[in-house]
């Protein structure tokens, strides 16, 4: 079947508590960096870009995009945030994922 004809899943949002949230071991980013800033951020403001997430293979959910925010949403004073997941396709799993190399283009 080609992928312009597969069913689309729309994405779903819910509001997960972050820190029962599974952080993905292949995320690239190793250290998240100084999360001060953001953690005010979303204090004043809440999480306003959805993490997205995907159902773990051992309950819960897996963070694929959005670690810092969970990070810093991690805080107990703040409510759960809002997550995105939706039906993938075998080809669009994450384990299929291509991975993303830097690379120089001369003109």
């Amino acid at each position: 079947m080609s992928e312009a004809i597969r069913p689309y899943h729309p994405a779903q949002i819910t509001y997960l508590d972050p820190s029962d949230l599974i952080p993905n071991p292949r995320n690239p980013r190793t250290a998240l960096g100084e999360l001060d800033e953001l953690t005010a951020s979303i204090k004043e403001a809440g999480v306003l870009e959805p993490l997205i997430v995907a159902p773990s293979e051992v309950g819960g959910y897996l963070v694929l995009f959005g670690h810092r925010r969970r990070q810093a949403a991690s805080t107990p004073a703040l409510p759960p945030c809002p997550a995105s997941s939706g039906t993938t396709t075998p080809l669009r799993t994450p384990s299929r994922w291509p991975t993303c190399s830097p690379r120089i283009f001369t003109g």
